[in-house]
């Protein structure tokens, strides 16, 4: 398993990460769980982890994975970086600004 393109831009990297992160989610929740589904999530973990790596490396984002444990109140973000679930937050928020100007433009 591959990313058909290699995300370049922040909001590419948003859709591809979470597009995977949806993948995973259904394949994980599936009841006929083989070994070709198996296979199809790992190929997919090893995406998401280099998408981490690329986010965290190119934009300053940070997995929750990366820096708390369950239970724990999440550390101190650093200067100039962001928790992914901010990032995603920001980038819906985004989505949905554009899509209200989209209908009002109608």
């Amino acid at each position: 398993m591959k990313l058909s393109k290699q995300p370049e831009t922040e909001h590419e990297y948003f859709l591809a990460l979470e597009s995977v992160n949806s993948f995973v989610s259904v394949l994980r929740s599936r009841d006929d769980i083989d070994e070709d589904i198996i296979k199809d999530i790992a190929d997919a973990s090893h995406i998401q982890i280099q998408l981490y790596a690329d986010i965290h490396d190119k934009f300053g984002v940070l997995s929750s994975h990366r820096g708390c444990q369950p239970g724990l109140d999440m550390p101190h973000m650093p200067e100039g970086k962001i928790w992914y679930i901010e990032w995603c937050l920001n980038h819906l928020r985004e989505e949905l600004d554009n899509l209200k100007t989209r209908i009002k433009n109608v």
